[in-house]
This record gives structure tokens, C-alpha cells and sequence, in this order.
């Protein structure tokens, strides 16, 4: 069959501002970890750079495969920290790191299923994954930390998606 391919590159600045849970001077108590989290009023925005390289094949059928290599650099990243104080008496709170950096790959696709071995047209398979690794770098005099230099609060280093779905003719 017939196929076309398009490789791009991309760069791009976007920014990410605090939320209110993590710019408010409140304590609350967040529900999933069953933690106290104190809010940080001085905490400020992230700039993030990308580097984006993607080739894209589409296929005659409808079909497609992305390879996606990406680059992102933080100025200033928001991280989760633990303040000083007794094992009876934690309490997390939001400070800005120094610098973070992650860097991975992603794959995506859609791939429809053949009618003869499925009994119907239109159904589809189609989904991603991402493997990434991530680093940040944040001074710890103020809050005692113990590591420096570790990833980035809540990345995960494998994010897959998949979906099964019918598109009606």
C-alpha cells in the first residue's frame, strides 16, 4: 500500500503557574497521601523549553505510527518538599527547585482491525507509550533535604494509553 511520512522539529516556550493548593498559605490536609501540605505564597512560575523531533507515517487505510524523541528544560520547577519537624508532625510544602530537565520517547499509533477477523468494520485499536526519565536540582539548605539532585516529583517513568474504538463508516 501507499505510504507518507512527514518529519518535523519543534521548539516551543510555555509556562506553568501554580495552583491555588500550591500558592495559598493554608494548611490542608490532601486526601491521597493523608498528609498535612502547607500552600507557599513565594512559590513562582515555571519556564519550560521543548526540543520536539517526530516522524509521522500515515498509511493508506487510515492507519498511523508516530516516533516522537522530546527534550524539555524547566527554569524554576515546582517540587513537593518535606518541611523540618517531628515524625508525628509532617508537613509538606511546595518550593522551587533550581533546574529540571526530562528527556524521553513516545510511540503512537492506530491501526484498524481488519473486518474479516473482527466480523465488523470500522474497529480500531490505537494508543501510546512514553519512556522518560527526568532530574531535578534543588538547594536543600532551607528545607534540610536529603537528595539534592532526584526526579522530578510525580514523573513517572512509563505512561501507556491504549483505546479500542469504532468509527462508523
Amino acid at each position: 500500500g501507499s505510504e507518507e511520512y512527514q518529519l518535523r522539529a519543534s521548539l516551543a516556550q510555555t509556562v506553568v503557574r501554580p495552583d491555588l493548593r500550591e500558592s495559598a498559605a493554608v494548611v490542608y490536609i490532601d486526601p491521597q497521601i493523608n498528609q498535612r501540605v502547607r500552600g507557599n505564597p513565594q512559590v513562582k512560575s515555571s519556564d519550560i523549553s521543548h526540543l520536539d523531533l517526530r516522524a509521522e507515517f500515515f498509511y493508506e487505510n487510515g492507519d498511523n505510527f508516530t516516533v516522537s524523541l522530546f527534550y524539555k528544560d524547566i527554569d524554576a520547577p515546582i517540587e513537593t518538599v518535606r518541611q523540618p519537624g517531628s515524625d508525628d508532625n509532617v508537613v509538606l510544602t511546595y518550593e522551587n527547585a533550581d533546574t529540571g530537565d526530562i528527556v524521553g520517547i513516545e510511540f503512537e499509533g492506530l491501526m484498524s482491525l481488519p473486518a474479516r477477523l473482527v466480523q465488523m468494520d470500522g474497529l480500531f485499536v490505537s494508543g501510546n507509550v512514553a519512556i522518560s526519565d527526568s532530574e531535578v536540582s534543588i538547594d536543600g539548605r532551607n528545607n534540610v533535604l536529603t537528595n539534592e539532585k532526584r526526579r522530578l516529583t510525580g514523573h513517572s517513568e512509563y505512561v501507556a494509553n491504549a483505546q479500542l474504538g469504532y468509527d462508523s463508516p
